[in-house]
Order: structure tokens, then sequence, then C-alpha cells
């Protein structure tokens, strides 16, 4: 998914095939509009499998790090300050 084009903020491995996991993380804004079961049900009728999810307060250093291919984005600020306004929930797939 490229980089806000939705409510989920997607980073695939470097070398990813098709069974490799990748993280998922469904930003507060759309967690607040109680949109993670959309989400879950999008990837699973895609055949991407759960593995495990998590509801957390990313810090900002880990956003940075999460995210280091964007820092170099102009939108990059916007998205490190929309991560931060709330919990996420991090997810991890399989698929």
């Amino acid at each position: 998914m490229a980089f806000g084009s939705g409510p989920v903020a997607h980073t695939p491995p470097a070398s990813a095939s098709f069974w490799d996991p990748s993280q998922f993380a469904i930003k507060p804004e759309h967690r607040q509009l109680g949109q993670v079961r959309r989400d879950h049900q999008v990837l699973q009728a895609e055949g991407i499998l759960p593995c495990g999810q998590k509801f957390l307060q990313a810090s900002e250093e880990h956003l940075k790090q999460h995210n280091i291919d964007l820092k170099d984005n102009p939108l990059f600020p916007e998205l490190e300050k929309c991560m931060n306004s709330g919990p996420v929930v991090a997810m991890v797939w399989r698929g």
C-alpha cells in the first residue's frame, strides 16, 4: 500500500516472499472510527493471514525507526504527528 493512501501503514520486508511476515499499523484515526475489523476482513479476503496483533502507543523513536524509509518524504512530519496522536494497532500478517 502506498504512503498515505489508506488507513494501514504497511512495511514489507526488503526481500519479501509470499509467506514472509509483513508489519501493519492501523493509524489512530481509523482505529477510533472502528475500522480494525474492516481492515482484517479486507486483508483476509486477499488471502493474507493474521499472525499477531498488539494495541500500543509507539514512541517517537520507534516510529522514526519503523518509518526510516520515509524520513525524506515531505509528508513524514504529518505522518509522525498522526501516528503519535493516539494508540495504534500493530499487526503481523503472512500471505
